[in-house]
C-alpha cells in the first residue's frame, strides 16, 4: 500500500490546493476527481468559470512528467477539443486564460 505524504515540501498535494484556493478565489469553481479505476489517465480536477469556461488540470510535482495513461487520455480529450493544463506550480497559473493547453510539453521523451 502506498502511503501519501501529503504535507510534505512541494508535494503534488501542497502544490493542488494551494492552486485550488487561488481559482476559488479568483471565481473558478473546481471538482477533484477522486482516482479510481475507472477514472485511468483523467486529469486531477475539471474548473469552470463564468467567463473563461471549462477546463481539466493535471498537478505535478515540479520536474514530473504525465504518465503513458495520461499521454494517451489527454490526447483522445484534446482530439475532442478539451483543455488540459498540466501545473507544477502556482507561477505559470496565469497560462491557464492566456495561452494553449500545455499538456503536451509534459510528455515523456
Amino acid at each position: 500500500m502506498r502511503i501519501l505524504n501529503k504535507k510534505g515540501i512541494g508535494s503534488e498535494w501542497q502544490i493542488q490546493e494551494k492552486i485550488r484556493k487561488i481559482l476559488h478565489e479568483n471565481g473558478w469553481d473546481t471538482f477533484k476527481m477522486h482516482g479510481n479505476a475507472y477514472q485511468k489517465g483523467l486529469p486531477d480536477t475539471f474548473c469552470c468559470h463564468k467567463i473563461f469556461g471549462s477546463i481539466w488540470i493535471e498537478f505535478k510535482k515540479p520536474g514530473e512528467k504525465i504518465s503513458a495513461v495520461q499521454h494517451q487520455t489527454f490526447a483522445r480529450m484534446h482530439s475532442k477539443g478539451v483543455k488540459i493544463y498540466v501545473l507544477d506550480s502556482d507561477t505559470n497559473l496565469e497560462r491557464i486564460v492566456t495561452s494553449p493547453p500545455n499538456w503536451m510539453s509534459y510528455i515523456r521523451c
